[in-house]
């Protein structure tokens, strides 16, 4: 069947379809602002083994996550993980006894340059709860990149819990892992130029506005939880509003770290 168009956001990021009258889809493109959130992990922080530096545009969806050695006087890992967070909250009708909703989030991926030197490359797709941990029976989706240059789509589902609050994260990964005396480089260069989040409304549930109102968005505690969860690492989960973006330009947000 075609798709029924239900409601056209104000703005162009967001089109919101209806296929059949059970599937609804909402498709985000770059701006990526609220509810958007730039992400970036470094694990562990910055130490003497490790240089690193990462860039995010949420105005084209643009990532770039380098991560390389300095001297390894012992064997030494680390890894660092670059792209965006999107929270919502997950449907549920006021006064419908509705306990599970089932999810698709299909993300689109251009990757490239893609440079490995002794060191792992990916993309991944992770459901983060209400407490900003792993969303428990949701196992994240990775795929690994061995070529130069890698267009996909990833598709994460999952059955969550009605009216709670979620983060799907969307982003590359670098991973080094070396004896001492090793090197290693890897820089992923990445887009993400849409994300497509699909759910399933039961028979005779009406539709709503799903999602929830950008000044709810705890990504203070977020970014308080996140760090807890792995108190070596270095974690980043920053909001910014349509006005930063638009000044940060062609620039975006982004930092180098060297332990030395």
């Amino acid at each position: 069947m075609e798709p029924n168009v239900i409601s056209t956001a104000t703005t162009s990021q967001l089109v919101s379809t209806m296929i059949g009258d059970r599937i609804i889809r909402r498709d985000f493109y770059p701006l990526y602002g609220p509810p958007f959130s730039n992400y970036r992990r470094l694990s562990p922080g910055p130490c003497a083994a490790f240089w690193s530096a990462f860039r995010v545009t949420p105005g084209d969806g643009g990532t770039v996550n380098q991560l390389g050695t300095n001297t390894l006087s012992s064997a030494q890992q680390s890894s660092q993980e670059v792209g965006f967070g999107y929270t919502f909250q997950a449907y549920h009708p006021p006064g419908y006894p509705i306990t599970v909703t089932d999810y698709w989030f299909d993300v689109a991926v251009e990757a490239g340059p893609i440079s490995l030197d002794c060191a792992k490359g990916s993309i991944q797709l992770q459901m983060l709860d209400s407490r900003f941990m792993p969303a428990p029976g949701i196992p994240p989706v990775e795929t690994p990149l061995s070529a130069r240059y890698v267009n996909t789509t990833l598709t994460l589902a999952a059955s969550l819990l009605a009216g709670k609050q979620y983060t799907l994260l969307f982003n590359s990964k670098v991973e080094i892992s070396l004896p001492a005396g090793g090197h290693g480089y890897g820089e992923v260069i990445a887009k993400f130029p849409k994300l497509t989040v699909s759910y399933l409304r039961p028979a005779g549930f009406p539709l709503m506005a799903e999602g929830l109102a950008v000044e709810t968005l705890d990504l203070n505690g977020a970014h308080l939880a996140l760090k807890a969860a792995d108190e070596r690492a270095e974690v980043l989960l920053q909001s910014v509003s349509y006005k930063e973006i638009a000044q940060a330009g062609a620039a975006g947000f982004g930092a180098f770290r060297d332990g030395n």
